[in-house]
């Protein structure tokens, strides 16, 4: 009977494994510093510009918001003028109010929307105005930072601004919905041509208080607008 030698594996030191393990870890640690050194360089230089563009963003969308709910209370107030249309039938006179309702749901939607929209770019660039006055202020070279300081405080006079014109804009639109849902209530309960004529005053001013309203609108546009540009 042949007996095969046995073989024998190498015996690996417990320590030889125990530097490896060492050694990978001290890698590892190295790159993860390197990645985290190379992040903040790379978040240092590119938090200002993120902020700018977040807020040039709130810019456009609040824009594109009033846009809409000026179009949306021209439709509303389109409606409203068919109510006071001369009719024969009652038939008609009811398909008119059907429309007017409809128009006036979604402009009343779309007003909340915009109302969204304005205090969540409000509280954007008070965020960005206090982040630019805190980072101006380490600034190292005086000229720099009082350049720095004299375009933080333009550029918060300008948000003052939209936000006084967006104060006055809501009040206005206040005043027209209020028009509207009275408008609403009445014919609810008397829609014939008698109830139609019996508001006609209110339906006057309601169109006079709409004019109004998408005057504070325009203006509070043409302040993005100047932001926009500014930025």
């Amino acid at each position: 009977m042949t007996v095969q030698p046995r073989t024998v594996q190498p015996r690996v030191p417990a320590w030889s494994t125990r530097c490896v393990s060492a050694r990978t870890a001290i890698v590892a640690a190295l790159i993860a510093c390197a990645f985290l050194a190379l992040g903040a360089l790379t978040g240092c230089g590119s938090t200002g510009t993120v902020r700018t563009g977040e807020t040039l963003g709130g810019v456009a969308g609040l824009r594109s918001d009033l846009s809409r709910l000026t179009k949306d209370l021209d439709e509303t107030m389109w409606a409203l003028d068919a109510l006071g249309a001369p009719r024969a039938e009652k038939e008609s006179l009811r398909t008119a109010y059907d429309v007017y309702l409809r128009r006036l749901e979604r402009l009343e939607a779309q007003a909340e929307h915009v109302a969204d929209g304005a205090a969540t770019f409000s509280a954007r660039a008070d965020a960005q105005i206090e982040a630019w006055r805190i980072e101006a202020g380490e600034m190292q070279n005086p000229r720099i930072r009082a350049r720095s300081e004299e375009r933080r405080a333009a550029a918060e006079s300008d948000f003052t601004r939209l936000r006084d014109g967006l104060v006055q804009a809501r009040r206005a639109y206040e005043g027209v919905q209020t028009d509207l849902r009275d408008i609403q209530i009445a014919l609810d309960n008397d829609l014939n041509a008698r109830g139609v004529a019996a508001i006609g005053d209110v339906m006057s001013e309601a169109r006079r208080d709409a004019d109004a309203a998408k005057a504070e609108i325009a203006t509070v546009i043409v302040d993005l607008d100047r932001i926009a540009d500014s930025m």
